[in-house]
């Protein structure tokens, strides 16, 4: 029996290629080790409505013991939709990055578990782009309602005007939230580095309840990460 118990895959530049497709050799060897008994578990920046046409894809069931870890760790999930975990941002917290995002004259967004959410009436095609990659409705608010689940802010925009934001970001908000770019310059999130912490200390201890050492297999382009017991 395989000393494999996990495999963890990110969706974006890992499990497709720059064409938005799975290579071949990806969904064989996935499929491979779901016969074998391994789990997958898919680590992205999408929620699970971005997450699930490609589990299909790969072969990983909806089921109550398969998980996914969405929205940059910000939600747990079995990819049968059962919330196992979850880490918001509070409403102040929104409205600082919302006043962050309105002087600069940016588009802001919040994605949640219900869709995505924004006061803007002018929706950039990055925007437009990004919803549609991931499945979700946006929803266009006149006041941002506090009982939004904050879970996925970001700011999308062209290339250049990211750059440029980032660039004047305060020195003190850049301990508190972690930035990247995701995808051929689309968005900029803003995700509290907890989100990612809170995710890793929860999939070890929920699914699995072990220590985990990573390791990389090139051929395949995934992350395995092989549970010692």
């Amino acid at each position: 029996m395989s000393k494999i118990k996990l495999i963890t895959i990110d969706i974006d530049g890992t499990l497709l290629s720059s064409g938005q497709q799975v290579p071949k050799e990806n969904i064989q060897a996935i499929r491979q080790a779901v016969n074998q008994g391994i789990k997958i578990v898919i680590a992205s920046g999408r929620p699970l409505s971005g997450i699930l046409p490609w589990l299909k894809i790969i072969g990983v069931p909806k089921a109550d013991d398969q998980f996914v870890i969405a929205f940059n760790g910000g939600v747990i999930q079995t990819t049968s939709g059962k919330l196992i975990a979850k880490n918001a941002i509070d409403y102040n917290g929104y409205k600082t990055l919302q006043n962050f995002a309105d002087k600069q004259n940016a588009y802001f967004q919040v994605e949640s578990l219900d869709g995505s959410h924004t006061i803007s009436r002018l929706i950039p095609k990055e925007a437009q782009m990004e919803n549609y990659l991931i499945n979700s409705a946006l929803q266009i608010h006149d006041q941002m309602p506090e009982k939004v689940e904050f879970i996925k802010p970001m700011i999308n925009g062209s290339q250049q005007e990211l750059d440029r934001l980032i660039s004047i970001v305060p020195k003190k908000n850049r301990k508190k939230i972690s930035m990247s770019s995701e995808g051929p310059g689309i968005t900029w999130n803003l995700c509290p580095k907890r989100l990612l912490k809170a995710a890793l200390s929860q999939s070890s201890s929920i699914i699995w309840e072990s220590q985990v050492t990573q390791q990389w297999r090139s051929e395949t382009k995934v992350t395995i990460y092989q549970c010692l017991k």
